[in-house]
């Protein structure tokens, strides 16, 4: 496939050998970067549920870069755990309705977040003014999502559900970490 639309785009763009390799290069990377996000939305089409897995996807990744947390060491365990990820985000808000649950759940993810990010792993290591950064990133990002919870929690009831599970698995996962051989402790 991607043979077929470089093919296509050469037809269309005169490119360098040089150009070739890098614009090939390019393409691979963002299909296979993208790959993750691609699946959770083809599976949150067949599930109807598209407007809930881009706020999930945005939240999620958003989220992720600053508290840090496992992550797989290939790239397909790395799709796996993610759309093993979403379909637990999936069947927890479509079947768990206390609003109370996700409340706790939400504290308790947060002060655990505001605590803990950001949790390294040992291939990539922050020095101290990295680590600064993406706490009081982290921390300034669980403040807004308690912002949006809260102006979300009574009219738009998925938001808020979203914002608090993303926030418990995001834990979850930093937690998860502490608990590998791959947890570097700062």
């Amino acid at each position: 496939m991607i043979d077929k639309f470089f093919y296509f785009v050469q037809q269309k763009i005169d490119l360098s050998e040089q150009d070739e390799e890098l614009f090939r290069y390019g393409l691979e990377s963002l299909i296979c970067d993208c790959s993750d996000f691609f699946a959770v939305i083809m599976i949150s089409l067949f599930l109807h549920d598209l407007f809930n897995a881009v706020v999930y996807i945005v939240l999620f990744s958003v989220l992720r870069v600053y508290t840090g947390g496992w992550h797989a060491m290939t790239k397909k365990r790395c799709l796996c755990v993610y759309i093993v990820l979403y379909l637990v985000y999936y069947i927890t808000r479509s079947n768990l309705h206390s609003s109370l649950i996700y409340g706790l759940g939400y504290a308790a993810g947060s002060i655990y977040t505001c605590f803990e990010a950001p949790v390294e792993h040992i291939y990539a290591p922050l020095d101290c003014a990295e680590r600064t950064k993406n706490h009081n990133a982290a921390v300034f990002i669980i403040g807004l999502y308690t912002m949006l919870s809260v102006i979300s929690c009574s009219r738009f009831n998925s938001i808020f559900r979203t914002i608090c599970l993303v926030t418990v698995i995001n834990a979850c996962m930093m937690e998860f970490l502490k608990h590998t051989a791959y947890w570097r402790q700062p």
